[in-house]
């Protein structure tokens, strides 16, 4: 005869079990505990976009006057990004010739559907926005697609077979479906969110997650202000409900105040091949104050999801060194000097517009340059001729500094993230010892971006406290250059 009370305990002991199992399945982090080193990529590298392919990671940047345009970066680990080529590499893809600082290229997206990568971008100051694609992220990618659709930092969402593009004309995040394969508007703009009321709402994205659509945007100017904002949605098309704890992100806090990392913000949210969500975003390093002179750069830190909604980092700032779960402990960054031998340019090489090819040549392993003759001081010096920056005088009526026309520079100008950490306190006037190396670089005055390009192995204080001193009383940087 069966024993009634044996079955009952039985079952109960199961089901009690099954919800200690369900209940351990929930909570229990998956991966190990490693050290994540930020930035990942240093230096000039503003408004990242992420696309996971498999265990394959693939990330561009903005590059806005430079050429070639928006370099592309592999990582297996997340930690470590190696420059594979650049999207944008021929001058049939990218006119340049009228671009200054603050004109180019901006914030790219990159995206993979059914074999093919897909950058969509903005260039500003020429036709406006446009994609392009490619079978290997590596290159070559087409000639560019144009679209209708204006505003800047347009992305690109795919589902069930269609093409969603987002951008923000007049200051409104706005959706349509396009044809990609010739960049046909499909459907009307549908006005989907303004933000939570932040000045330059931008950089918008789209993501699904357990049936929501997520609109991720940022606020607030790409400075101190800085702050990411989510809404969501169980239709693309709308309408979306603020999550009720934004900002999701932002350093501009009690909590970051001290951080030497500010002006967080401009993020792709990407799922990793173990589940785990990562959101890339650009930020600055400040010292002695609210100066910095190496650009905005790609950090990186986990996402998770908690009643429905992102957050970032557990909703604690981010650290340059912090302590995170992945699926495997990666390797220690590489050092980021390297010794060139000049048998080729690598495609971490940029030029100022486009290149000038009589200007410089390979021989024997050796990069020679041709400069124009000019010093670095006097009536015919370096600080007289913005032209040395650009080779086109400034599109402004107020030029940065006099120009001639006939002063051409030597190019390429070196993009590389080699620099030390010495820096220059405009303020304070601190002029810091410089390390001997041929690299540019810029600095951060008072809320205004103000430098000059020069070869730093040339450089004295009082040359430097002449280009301060300059820049103060209104000079504008022509080209926005990273440390080298």
């Amino acid at each position: 005869m069966i024993d009634m009370t044996t079955i009952r305990t039985a079952f109960l002991a199961a089901v009690l079990g099954l919800i200690c199992s369900c209940h351990g399945q929930q909570t229990a982090p998956a991966g190990v505990e490693a050290e994540l080193q930020n930035p990942v990529i240093s230096g000039f590298s503003p408004d990242p976009s992420v696309v996971a392919v498999g265990e394959d990671y693939y990330l561009v940047n903005s590059t806005f006057h430079y050429f070639p345009g928006v370099p592309v970066y592999h990582s297996r680990d997340l930690q470590n990004w190696e420059q594979i080529g650049n999207v944008l590499d021929r001058p049939s893809q990218l006119p340049l010739e009228q671009s200054s600082a603050s004109l180019g290229i901006y914030a790219p997206t990159i995206r993979y559907n059914d074999g093919t990568f897909y950058m969509i971008t903005t260039l500003v100051g020429g036709y406006g926005n446009f994609l392009v694609s490619a079978a290997d992220p590596a290159g070559p990618w087409s000639e560019p697609i144009l679209l209708e659709q204006q505003g800047i930092d347009p992305s690109l969402y795919f589902e069930d077979g269609k093409c969603y593009m987002v951008s923000n004309p007049g200051n409104t995040i706005t959706l349509c479906e396009i044809d990609p394969s010739n960049g046909a508007t499909l459907s009307p703009g549908k006005p989907l969110w303004r933000g939570t009321g932040g000045r330059f709402p931008e950089g918008p994205h789209i993501y699904k997650h357990d049936g929501w659509y997520y609109l991720l945007i940022s606020e607030g100017g790409t400075e101190l202000a800085h702050r990411l904002t989510v809404a969501r949605s169980r239709n693309i098309y709308g309408p979306y409900e603020e999550n009720p704890s934004n900002p999701i992100f932002t350093h501009c806090s009690l909590a970051a105040q001290e951080s030497n990392i500010q002006g967080t913000g401009h993020a792709d949210f990407f799922q990793a091949a173990d589940g785990s969500w990562w959101t890339v975003f650009l930020a600055y390093r400040r010292y002695a104050g609210d100066f910095h002179h190496l650009g905005r750069e790609t950090f990186l830190a986990p996402v998770s999801w908690e009643n429905g909604w992102p957050v970032v980092n557990g909703g604690e700032p981010v650290a340059e060194k912090m302590t995170v779960r992945m699926s495997a402990v990666p390797d220690k960054p590489r050092p980021l000097q390297k010794h060139y031998d000049f048998s080729s340019i690598g495609p971490e090489w940029m030029h100022i517009q486009h290149p000038v090819p009589e200007n410089y040549s390979l021989q024997d392993g050796k990069l020679v340059l041709t400069g124009n003759g000019d010093g670095l001081t006097g009536a015919a010096g370096i600080l007289q001729h913005c032209s040395v920056v650009s080779r086109q005088p400034p599109a402004s009526s107020e030029p940065a500094f006099p120009c001639r026309e006939t002063a051409r520079p030597a190019s390429p100008y070196i993009r590389l993230t080699t620099v030390t950490q010495n820096f220059l306190s405009a303020g304070k006037r601190d002029v810091r010892r410089l390390p001997s190396v041929s690299a540019c670089t810029a600095y951060y005055m008072k809320k205004r971006w103000s430098g000059c390009l020069l070869p730093l192995s040339a450089w004295t204080s009082r040359h430097l406290a002449t280009i301060m001193n300059s820049c103060s009383t209104g000079g504008r940087l022509r080209a926005w250059t990273p440390s080298c």
